[in-house]
């Protein structure tokens, strides 16, 4: 199955790319956690950024992809320097963001800050990319060479990025097989020894190919709006690997669809309301979980939520949810704040407390002569006891905060 879903690569040549280059399908409808809690997508992510001109159409809809999910951003709030070079963290990052490890190189640089982890690259790169530089060699996207190199900041070349595309597919051990072939590249003695497997199976595999000149180019390095175009096609064929793993799991597995009545995080289990009975699944440190398509844990199911669960031979393979989404006015009983954030509030006579997301929302609008309405983002401290207010709530988390 590789091969086919390779194919779905063979147009994203790094430095191959092509205004006619192929694109992931798009995803229009697709918005981050983060943009959905402050009220959707602006329109055009990619058109704020002045610096992407008509000469970059070829990776606009890629760019606006891998925007709206989180994997790239702009270097301010209205340039994406596209021929900049790509360093070897951002190249990193952003191949992490993309295999949805995001998630684990934060957790890393929270136990960094802690002194629970070794802060291996101190004063070498910026705080903010020490988790993810752990996670890519805890993946195997760099080796303890790379580490103690700690050129981190430097331009990441084709070869660079090749190595590191075809470890986090998991190539590693095929490519060490390839390490004694014969490249068909004019250049091939400028690849270095250790990386001619990477690039005979990303060639083979018709993942990046050469310049018409029938050279490789290895030393040169990678535009961050070409490294864009790659992780927009990676997201895409990592999508579609999935489908085809469902399409597979489904064939061989059982499917239970229902209503979640009970998540047990300590025995790892979850109870659910199957018509008119309720059934207990034991969860294993392999069962995957996905709420809206993303990657989550099972400290995020809650009760209410709908889920369709995978059932292999006696082992839950995969839970996917859906988030559940309402909307209640209230007024403030109580508000504490902390770590974490939390409101009491009285709704129809009775108390009910929910955590508050770290990044909530907060708009407050006022009408001014009758005829503007202003909009005010408060804090979380601007609240007061006693005020009534209209809450958004997502899996029992509030996330957005209007005066009601």
């Amino acid at each position: 199955m590789r091969k086919g879903i390779c194919f779905l690569l063979i147009a994203v040549l790094l430095l191959s790319i092509s205004p006619v280059s192929a694109y992931a399908a798009n995803d229009k409808h697709f918005i981050p956690p983060g943009l959905a809690k402050k009220g959707g997508l602006p329109p055009g992510i990619a058109k704020k950024f002045i610096d992407i001109t008509d000469a970059y159409n070829w990776a606009k809809e890629a760019l606006e992809r891998m925007v709206r999910k989180g994997v790239i951003s702009g270097i301010s709030e209205n340039q994406f320097a596209p021929s900049r070079n790509v360093t070897k963290l951002e190249a990193l990052v952003m191949i992490i963001r993309t295999m949805e490890w995001g998630d684990d190189a934060e957790n890393a640089f929270d136990l960094i800050k802690k002194g629970k982890k070794k802060d291996r690259l101190k004063n070498k790169i910026q705080d903010w990319g020490k988790g993810y530089i752990d996670v890519a060699l805890e993946k195997g996207l760099i080796d303890e060479v790379d580490l103690w190199q700690q050129n981190f900041t430097t331009p990441a070349t084709r070869e660079d990025v090749a190595k590191y595309i075809i470890r986090a597919l998991g190539w590693h051990d095929k490519a060490e097989k390839y390490m004694d072939e014969e490249l068909r590249f004019k250049d091939a003695e400028a690849v270095s020894i250790g990386a001619v497997g990477y690039i005979y199976l990303i060639d083979k595999e018709g993942i990046m190919k050469g310049y018409p000149d029938h050279t490789f180019r290895p030393n040169q390095p990678v535009k961050r709006i070409e490294m864009a175009q790659l992780v927009a096609n990676l997201d895409k064929m990592l999508e579609d690997d999935e489908d085809d793993e469902d399409a597979d799991d489904e064939d061989e597995s059982e499917i239970f669809k229902g209503k979640i009545t009970k998540v047990d995080v300590d025995d790892k289990e979850i109870t659910v309301k199957i018509g008119n009975r309720e059934k207990l699944f034991e969860l294993t440190k392999r069962t995957t979980i996905k709420i809206d398509g993303k990657t989550a844990a099972l400290k995020d199911l809650s009760r209410g939520m709908q889920v369709k669960i995978t059932v292999k031979g006696d082992k839950v393979t995969k839970i996917s949810a859906e988030s559940i989404r309402k909307e209640y006015v209230g007024k403030i009983v109580e508000k504490t704040e902390g770590t974490v954030n939390k409101l009491t509030l009285r709704i129809d006579g009775e108390n009910k407390t929910f955590t508050v997301d770290k990044d909530v929302v907060i708009e407050i609008e006022n009408d001014q002569n009758d005829d503007e309405l202003i909009i005010e983002y408060k804090t979380f401290r601007d609240l007061e006891v006693g005020s009534k207010i209209r809450v958004e709530i997502e899996n029992n988390v509030i996330v957005k905060i209007k005066n009601a």
